[in-house]
């Protein structure tokens, strides 16, 4: 439990993958990050997999338009800006085609350049 403690008082940021050498680097919150990606079935994953489903039951039809809003309250700010940017990375293609981030009370999450 203190532990924990220590790591959320140390608010480091942590790259979110290979960044090219002139761009600016993105970076989030490394325990917000390691919250949202750590563990056997983590959120991330539990997340894409609902989406996913979510998607192949309502996006039927030769234009489907479906719009994903994500919403969250203090440390579920963090876990929804991730969220939100997992989403819009990974599911480019047959992702939603609007994805929204309802905020109340948030922390900081990242950098500007994320």
């Amino acid at each position: 439990m203190i532990l924990k403690w220590v790591e959320n008082l140390r608010a480091t940021l942590t790259h979110l993958g290979p960044v090219a050498p002139r761009a600016a680097k993105p970076m989030v919150e490394s325990g917000f990050w390691s919250l949202f990606t750590s563990s056997h079935r983590s959120l991330r994953d539990q997340v894409r997999c609902k989406v996913c489903r979510l998607l192949n039951k309502y996006s039927r039809g030769p234009a489907p338009l479906v719009s994903l809003t994500i919403t969250g309250h203090n440390l579920g700010v963090a876990l929804a800006v991730l969220t939100t940017y997992d989403v819009t990375t990974t599911l480019e293609d047959e992702g939603p085609s609007t994805t929204i981030v309802v905020s109340l009370g948030g922390l900081r999450v990242s950098n500007a350049s994320f």
